[in-house]
């Protein structure tokens, strides 16, 4: 929520981001040291072409203290970029199942547009306005986190298999200017396909 002046008295312009559910992109590479333990890092990729809902109260430019409200949509885009880095534990149920825990630190990099202005229409009397635009700034911070996961995976050939991956992971990232704490990461359900050496 921010304010702005306009015919001598202060509005409020608030601005709502949704959080959907998105596919993403992600890889990934473990490699065994010794025994059951070993070391890996994937990467995964975010795109959120969301929007935000904007609502406004508009001085009227008459009357003192009756402001006109004004409501709208506006593209929003998320974007993610996260390289997490992983101690792993792995256990083989039989030669063909096994099960991998990891858990370690997460990078990410957050693209977040921000509400920062609002276009409206207004004629006379003037007791009403209605929602034209909306202006949006585009930010980007770096954030640190943790993240956690199991992966279940069957082996088809000696080289090739398939896997259940559960992640999840968290960071915040704090946008200083627009005074916005977002929250990255979560948790993710996702498919792999295996290559083994």
């Amino acid at each position: 929520t921010t304010s702005f002046e306009a015919y001598s008295e202060q509005g409020t312009l608030t601005a709502g981001y949704s959080a959907k559910h998105q596919p993403s992109l992600e890889g990934g590479i473990v490699v065994r040291l010794r025994g059951a333990l070993g070391v890996g890092v994937a990467g995964s990729y975010l795109h959120d072409a969301g929007e935000a809902g904007v609502h406004a109260l508009v001085p009227h430019p008459f009357a003192f203290n009756q402001p006109r409200t004004v409501d709208g949509p506006t593209p929003a885009l998320h974007e993610q970029t996260a390289i997490h880095l992983q101690a792993v534990y792995w256990i083989e149920r039989s030669p063909r199942v096994d099960l991998i825990i990891s858990g370690g630190p997460s990078f990410f990099r957050a693209t977040q547009d921000f509400v920062s202005d609002v276009t409206y229409t207004e004629s006379p009397p003037y007791d009403t306005a209605a929602f034209s635009s909306a202006s949006v700034v585009r930010d980007r911070k770096s954030a640190v986190g943790g993240n956690v996961g199991l992966e279940a995976g069957w082996r088809l050939t000696p080289h090739v298999g398939v896997a259940g991956v559960g992640r999840y992971s968290r960071a915040t990232a704090d946008f200083a200017a627009e005074n916005a704490h977002v929250v990255l990461g979560g948790f993710r359900l996702s498919g792999a396909l295996r290559l083994m050496f």
